[in-house]
């Protein structure tokens, strides 16, 4: 499978792709929201990728670190109307936490019809309309690496709860003195 994280500043869009391409359309064509991503999402489309949400606030973003380190290529989505201007900021961001040259496509989210210059290499699109064949082209060319780049320990980590979120609400347990910090 090929892992696809999807960065961009708050409220670029990100969740509105996840939500297009993994869900039905039609529901999701009146439906508003401006909830900030906390924790990642994850979704499997067409059962060749796996998709990543992730948050975009700074508090947050340390939950997305461990599935930018193992994507296999990144969306950096911005607000058409805001301009890109962190682009840059974000695709070397995706750089340095995944430690290779990762495919990145750059999408600008045209969320009202309005007048804009079009900058090269952007894709420009509503990410509450049918993105599929958009987006397409781009993930047609992506190539799945089958390594996972973080150690099987830290990959299992992600799937587990910490000690804290277990102890928290289960006071009453003895937890092992191997296992307290």
């Amino acid at each position: 499978m090929i892992r696809i994280v999807l960065v961009g500043d708050t409220l670029s869009g990100k969740s509105t792709l996840f939500d297009t391409l993994l869900f039905d359309n039609e529901r999701l064509k009146n439906f508003e929201s401006y909830l900030t991503t906390i924790s990642p999402t994850f979704g499997i489309y067409l059962d060749k990728y796996i998709l990543y949400d992730t948050p975009s606030d700074r508090r947050w973003r340390i939950f997305a670190n461990p599935y930018i380190k193992v994507a296999d290529a990144a969306i950096v989505l911005f607000d058409a109307e805001e301009g890109g201007k962190r682009v840059e900021e974000w695709k070397n961001y995706v750089k340095d936490t995944n430690g290779k040259n990762i495919p990145m496509l750059v999408v600008a989210n045209v969320k009202n019809k309005f007048k804009h210059e079009k900058q090269p290499n952007v894709l420009y699109i509503n990410c509450k309309e049918d993105v599929r064949s958009k987006l397409q082209p781009f993930l047609t060319s992506l190539q799945s690496d089958p390594k996972i780049s973080i150690g099987l320990v830290d990959y299992l980590l992600l799937l587990l709860p910490s000690v804290e979120d277990v102890s928290d609400r289960m006071s009453h347990l003895q937890i092992p003195g191997c296992l307290q910090q």
